[in-house]
């Protein structure tokens, strides 16, 4: 039997049990293939979508204060991004099922071990110490083009095509980064015997790649993320806190999105 790791003693008791047919290679082989497919999924959908906004939409595409063709490609990548992040969904289900596993089990589905307000106090408690983290290394370190990074989304924030957002950054995309990392990926590393610590470091590492072409500042957050959210389904055994933690996280920045005066 495996001894326990430093980081197993300091969150045990652990509520968490892998409950998957799956090992840590052959899950991190299938999520490459399916990053891939997401990947032209997605471009097809944003490319549908473009010309799809042009032909119905023309009058309606100024409100992003873009030329119609420029303002077509932005809403068709949020468009395309929930399209494939749905489709992504479905075919990480239909992994679960192999072997003879079911999604509850592969993905750390169960309710948590404890009551929904103490559940809700813990995804408070995180989210604000994870928004202090992000602010403190912004401080630290200043990104002086923050409003010309994020252009795009604060042009669609404040337009009525902001639900398109807001689907794909707060109710898709938790949804699906949590069950592909913190439930398919972090179970199949930690069912082959790679401890949490290592666990925790991999998962983090791959999900800050998924996220690669954001500012370094970004990046290194997101890896802080990880590891808290890793933390989480280690101690209390189920995932809906990860999507839920991550979920307000996204919201809250949505709401800095919308406060910020845009001067466009």
């Amino acid at each position: 039997m495996k001894t326990p790791g430093i980081a197993e003693r300091l969150l045990a008791p652990s509520a968490f049990t892998p409950k998957t047919p799956w090992r840590a290679w052959p899950a991190f082989l299938i999520s490459l293939l399916l990053a891939g497919i997401l990947l032209i999924i997605a471009l097809r959908a944003m490319t549908h979508s473009y010309w799809m906004l042009l032909q119905d939409q023309p009058d309606g595409l100024s409100q992003l204060g873009l030329p119609a063709r420029e303002t077509a490609q932005v809403l068709g990548l949020e468009v395309g991004a929930i399209i494939s992040q749905l489709i992504f969904l479905g075919l990480l289900f239909l992994l679960s099922l192999w072997k003879g596993g079911r999604p509850a089990g592969v993905m750390a589905l169960g309710r948590p071990p404890i009551s929904f307000w103490k559940a809700g106090l813990i995804c408070a408690t995180a989210t604000g110490a994870l928004l202090s983290v992000d602010h403190a290394v912004h401080w630290v370190f200043p990104f002086p083009d923050w409003s010309e990074y994020w252009e795009n989304e604060l042009r669609i924030v404040s337009s009525s095509y902001w639900p398109l957002l807001f689907a794909s950054a707060v109710l898709c995309a938790p949804l699906i980064e949590e069950l592909w990392f913190r439930g398919f990926l972090f179970s199949a590393f930690i069912k082959s015997d790679y401890g949490l610590a290592l666990t925790a470091l991999l998962t983090g590492l791959l999900w800050t790649v998924l996220h690669i072409g954001y500012p370094l500042q970004t990046l290194a957050v997101i890896f802080i993320d990880s590891l808290v959210l890793s933390a989480l389904i280690w101690k209390y055994g189920s995932v809906w806190l990860c999507i839920a933690v991550h979920a307000l996280l996204n919201g809250a920045f949505l709401i800095q999105l919308s406060w910020y005066n845009y001067p466009g």
